[in-house]
C-alpha cells in the first residue's frame, strides 16, 4: 500500500529493501536501497541497511564504504557505529574492528554488545585469555548473553571442566527463560 501511495519515498523504498532482503530477494532489495539513496543521498538508514546486504552478499569493500557513510550521516547513533564495526568484523578486518568496538564501548559503557563483539574478535585472533576475561565479566552481568561465548572460549582454551559447567548452567537457565 505504501508503494502505491508513495512510490518515490526513501522511507518506503528502504522498508521495501528490508522486506525483500528478509525474503532473500537480494537483487530487488539492492535496487530498492539504491533508489532510496538516489532520491535522498543523505538518508542514513538506507546506507545502513544497504551495507548489511552488501556484507551478506560478500561485497566487503562496498559494505564498509556504505556503513562508514551511514555512520558519518548519523554520528551520534551507537547502532550506526556498531554496524560499521560489525562490517569490519564480517570483512575479517579484525585489526580495525577491535578498536572500533572498543571505542564504541568506551563511549557507551552500557552497550554490552560492543564488549561482547570485542570478545568474539579476540577469540577469533587467538587472544583467548582476553576473550575469556571479557566473557566472564559479561556472564556475571547477563548469563543469557555471554553463556555460549564463555563456554566456547573455555573449550577452545582447553578448559573442558569450565566449559561443561557453563553448559550445565545454560541448560538449567533455559528451563526458566529463552537462551539464544
Amino acid at each position: 500500500k505504501a508503494l502505491q501511495l508513495k512510490p518515490d519515498d526513501p522511507d518506503t523504498l528502504n522498508n521495501l529493501g528490508f522486506a525483500l532482503d528478509d525474503k532473500g530477494q537480494f537483487d530487488k532489495a539492492i535496487a530498492a536501497y539504491r533508489k532510496a539513496i538516489e532520491l535522498k543521498p543523505d538518508y542514513a538508514p538506507a546506507h545502513y541497511w544497504y551495507s548489511n546486504l552488501l556484507v551478506i552478499t560478500g561485497r566487503s569493500e562496498q559494505a564498509i564504504a556504505e556503513s562508514d557513510l551511514a555512520r558519518n550521516l548519523d554520528p551520534f547513533s551507537p547502532p550506526s557505529t556498531m554496524n560499521f564495526c560489525l562490517t569490519l568484523a564480517f570483512a575479517r578486518l579484525y585489526d580495525r574492528a577491535a578498536p572500533c568496538f572498543d571505542k564504541l564501548y568506551k563511549e557507551n559503557p552500557d552497550y554490552k554488545i560492543a564488549q561482547y563483539m570485542i570478545g568474539l574478535i579476540y577469540q577469533q585472533i587467538g587472544r583467548s585469555e582476553d576473550a575469556i576475561e571479557i566473557f566472564e565479566r559479561l556472564y556475571e552481568a547477563d548469563r543469557a548473553l555471554a553463556g555460549a561465548a564463555l563456554g566456547y572460549a573455555y573449550g577452545k582454551a582447553g578448559r573442558q571442566g569450565d566449559a561443561l559447567n557453563i553448559l550445565a548452567e545454560m541448560k538449567a537457565l533455559s528451563k526458566q527463560k529463552y537462551i539464544p
